[in-house]
C-alpha cells in the first residue's frame, strides 16, 4: 500500500472518531468568538451599561467596601475591569466557608452590584465556553475527573494531525483546484466539498489546534498538580487595603500600561496581582499581544510592591504563547478576524459532517452487489442524448 493510501486511511479513521468531539468544539467556538456582544444581548440589565449609568469609575477600594456590603458572606478572588463604558465589571467571589466561585456583575461608575454571585456556569455563554473546553465531562465521570480536559487536548491533537494529513493527501487535487470542473453527482460534491473547506480552512485550523491544545495542557497540569482547594473562611487579603493607591503605583510601573485585570488572593500565601498591557514597539506583536501578558503584584496584607513582569522584555516563547488567547478567538483584527474564525469554526463543523457523509456513501456503495452489464450502458447514437 503506498504512503499515500495509508496517511488517507489514518486521517479517515482518525476524522470518524473525532468527528463528534470536533464538531460541538468547532460550533461552540464559532459562536464563542463574539461572546462579549452575546452577553450584552442575553443579559441587557446585567452586563450592559445604560448612559444614566456611566461617568468615573469610583475608586478600587471604595468599590470593593461597596461589594462586601452588598454581597456579604463572600470574598473577591478575581475582578474583570472595564472602563468603556458598555460593559459592567465582572466579579469573581468565593463562598466563605468553602472553596467555590461564583460571578457576579458590579455597575463601577455607581458601585451598585447589578447581579448576585451565581454559579460560574450559569448564563447560556459561560457554559457554552465549558461545553467547549471540557465537552461538559468534567468532573461528571467517577473517578475521572479530567476526562474532559484530556477529550478536549486530544480533539486539538487530531485536528492539527487531520489538517496537516489532508493537505498531503490531496496536494495534487489542490494544485489543479481551478481546472476541475464541479460535476452533479451528490457523491462528488460531498467529497469535493470536504477537500475544498479543508485547504482554505486549514491555515486557522492548524492555529485553533496548536493554541487550544495549549490552553487545555497548561489547564490540565495546573488541574491534575494542584491539591485539595483551600477552604475559604475570611478574607485572605486586608480588607482595608488602598486599592485605588496600588492600582496608580501599578500603571506608574511603565509609560502606557494599561490593567485589565485584578486577581485577588484566593489561597494562603497568595499575591495581590495587577495585569494589564504593555504596550510593545513592534505593531505586528503588538496587535496579537493579549491584555493581560504584563503584571505588578503587591502583598495583600502590607500593600508592599514585591514584583512585576513586562511581557514585551521577555523571550520569544513566552511573548509567543501570550499571542495564543489573540489567535485562539480572532481578537487580533477586531470584527474582521472574529467573521473569518467563526466561518472558520463553521467549515470545521462542516469538514466533520462530510467527511462522516463521504465514508457512510463509500461503505454503502461497497456492500451493494455489482449490477449486471445492460447493453443500454453503451452510448447511444441518437441525436440528444449522451455521447452524440
Amino acid at each position: 500500500m503506498s504512503v499515500r493510501k495509508t496517511l488517507f486511511r489514518w486521517h479517515r479513521w482518525l476524522g470518524l472518531i473525532a468527528a463528534l468531539p470536533l464538531l460541538l468544539i468547532s460550533l461552540s467556538g464559532a459562536i464563542l468568538v463574539f461572546k462579549a456582544p452575546l452577553d450584552r444581548w442575553l443579559l441587557a440589565d446585567q452586563v450592559a451599561l445604560s448612559a444614566s449609568q456611566q461617568g468615573q469609575r469610583l475608586p478600587l477600594d471604595q468599590l470593593l467596601q461597596l461589594v462586601h456590603q452588598q454581597i456579604p458572606g463572600y470574598q473577591v478572588g478575581s475582578w474583570e475591569l472595564f472602563d468603556d463604558g458598555i460593559e459592567a465589571d465582572r466579579l469573581y467571589m468565593i463562598r466563605f466557608g468553602s472553596s467555590d466561585w461564583f460571578k457576579a456583575y458590579l455597575n463601577p461608575y455607581s458601585g451598585e452590584v447589578l447581579r448576585q454571585p451565581v454559579g460560574l456556569n450559569e448564563d447560556f455563554s459561560d457554559w457554552l465556553l465549558q461545553l467547549h473546553y471540557t465537552l461538559l465531562l468534567d468532573e461528571q465521570v467517577p473517578g475521572l475527573p479530567w476526562l474532559g480536559l484530556t477529550l478536549g487536548l486530544l480533539s486539538a491533537a487530531a485536528l492539527i494531525v487531520l489538517g496537516i494529513s489532508g493537505l498531503l493527501v490531496q496536494r495534487r487535487w489542490l494544485q489543479n483546484l481551478w481546472q476541475k470542473p464541479w460535476h452533479a453527482r451528490p457523491s462528488v460534491g460531498w467529497r469535493k466539498l470536504h477537500r475544498f473547506s479543508g485547504a482554505w480552512v486549514s491555515p486557522v485550523l492548524l492555529v485553533l489546534g496548536i493554541t487550544g491544545g495549549y490552553f487545555n495542557l497548561m489547564e490540565l497540569i495546573e488541574e491534575v498538580g494542584e491539591d485539595q482547594h483551600e477552604i475559604v473562611s475570611h478574607y485572605l487579603y486586608e480588607p482595608q487595603l488602598p486599592l485605588q493607591q496600588l492600582y496608580e503605583q501599578a500603571q506608574q510601573q511603565w509609560p502606557g500600561y494599561r490593567i485589565h485585570y485584578l486577581l485577588m488572593p484566593y489561597e494562603s500565601g497568595g499575591q495581590l496581582v495587577f495585569y494589564g498591557k504593555y504596550p510593545h514597539a513592534n505593531a505586528a506583536v503588538e496587535m496579537l499581544a493579549s491584555d493581560y501578558g504584563s503584571s505588578v503584584w503587591f502583598n495583600p496584607h502590607s500593600a508592599e510592591l514585591e514584583g512585576s513582569f513586562a511581557m514585551p522584555t521577555a523571550d520569544f516563547g513566552v511573548q509567543l504563547t501570550d499571542s495564543f488567547r489573540a489567535l485562539h478567538f480572532g481578537s487580533f483584527g477586531a470584527f474582521a478576524s472574529q467573521l473569518i474564525w467563526t466561518l472558520s469554526g463553521l467549515l470545521i463543523a462542516l469538514l466533520a459532517i462530510s467527511g462522516c457523509w463521504n465514508w457512510l456513501r463509500t461503505t454503502r456503495l461497497k456492500h451493494q452487489p455489482q449490477r449486471p452489464y445492460q447493453p443500454s450502458d453503451q452510448p447511444s447514437d441518437q441525436p440528444g442524448r449522451r455521447g452524440a
